[in-house]
């Protein structure tokens, strides 16, 4: 059963960030995908119990390929108070497509589309079920931001591996820091949505850009630069995704192009920066750049304390910063 939670997923990714020219192909894919997953009476049924996504019944089990798909889709269920989906056999492509938008939308309706049955919560913690004489949810301004900010966070959180010495709630709130602060520049989604191509690359960007927060917050920097910081640690490595043959100066140019304000230099940089671990570049750098904090956490997070021991003999990083990192996730 597990085989429809991805396309079920990408459908509403589309309807969530309105690309309405993918919307009938992923329509269409979530359609073959329920007809091939439906039970023996013509029907399949989506539950949420106890934050857990359920199929006809059975617990949807974690696949290395499903999981973070399988945690978004449970989460933003939840979130939008959907207690319970059922697709029965004559559910068409079309009403797929508008269950997808008004999943989105929020919307509480009397009547879904033909083979499609939703039952709604007035909250998420409540177990009262939505009337359905109650008038659709109005899309208010900043509504689609929100939705995309709640679906973003729990993507990237969905992928996020434990952290030696991090705590998991710190983790989870550095992440909804940078996600936030990506909303607040235009084109700040895109990247991600380049990053979401990779789920490895989208793991291991998560991790670097936790560290990369931690690491300078440990250093004394402001508040109001951590997001920055971490949005530069999340980018550090995008090129990957778009040409693996020349990564740095791919996600320089690329990030670039997204803007001429400061954040997008600074990740652009950093980008194009943090590959050469050498002193020289250090000392361009200044002794604890963005560059350096982001490298240190590449180090950590590729090859744990040894990371930290090449950096410190290169010169490339500053004793300060290799001490923070000794001092916060290799202690005892």
């Amino acid at each position: 059963m597990h085989t429809v939670v991805v396309p079920l997923w990408s459908l509403l990714e589309v309807c969530l960030e309105g690309r309405g020219v993918d919307q009938e192909q992923a329509a269409q894919a979530a359609h073959l995908a329920i007809a091939d997953a439906m039970n023996a009476e013509g029907s399949l049924t989506i539950e949420v119990v106890d934050q857990r996504l359920v199929i006809d019944g059975d617990p949807v089990v974690h696949g290395v390929d499903t999981f973070a798909a399988t945690q978004a889709l449970t989460a933003f269920l939840s979130d939008a108070c959907v207690r319970r989906v059922q697709f029965s056999f004559d559910v068409t492509v079309d009403a797929l497509a508008m269950w997808g938008v008004h999943i989105v939308a929020r919307s509480v309706l009397s009547t879904w589309p033909a083979g499609v049955e939703v039952t709604q919560l007035l909250s998420p913690e409540s177990s009262q079920v939505v009337s359905p004489r109650l008038p659709p949810r109005p899309v208010v301004a900043g509504a689609d931001s929100r939705l995309r900010s709640v679906f973003l966070q729990h993507r990237l959180i969905a992928g996020l591996p434990a952290i030696a010495g991090v705590d998991p709630m710190i983790a989870k709130l550095v992440v909804e820091g940078i996600v936030d602060r990506l909303l607040q520049v235009p084109g700040g989604l895109e990247p991600l949505m380049v990053l979401q191509q990779d789920e490895g690359l989208l793991r291991r960007s998560v991790e670097v850009a936790v560290l990369s927060v931690l690491f300078a917050r440990r250093i004394g920097w402001s508040a109001d630069s951590l997001a920055d910081v971490g949005a530069a640690g999340l980018l550090f490595d995008l090129g990957a995704v778009l040409d693996a043959s020349s990564p740095a100066e791919t996600s320089f140019r690329w990030l670039l192009m997204r803007g001429e304000d400061d954040f997008w230099l600074r990740s652009a940089l950093v980008a194009r920066r943090w590959r050469d671990a050498d002193a020289a570049s250090a000392d361009q750098e200044g002794p604890l750049s963005v560059v350096s904090v982001v490298r240190m956490a590449v180090a950590v997070q590729e090859a744990q304390e040894e990371g930290l021991d090449s950096l410190l003999a290169s010169g490339a990083a500053p004793v300060e910063l290799v001490q923070v990192a000794r001092s916060m996730l290799f202690a005892g």
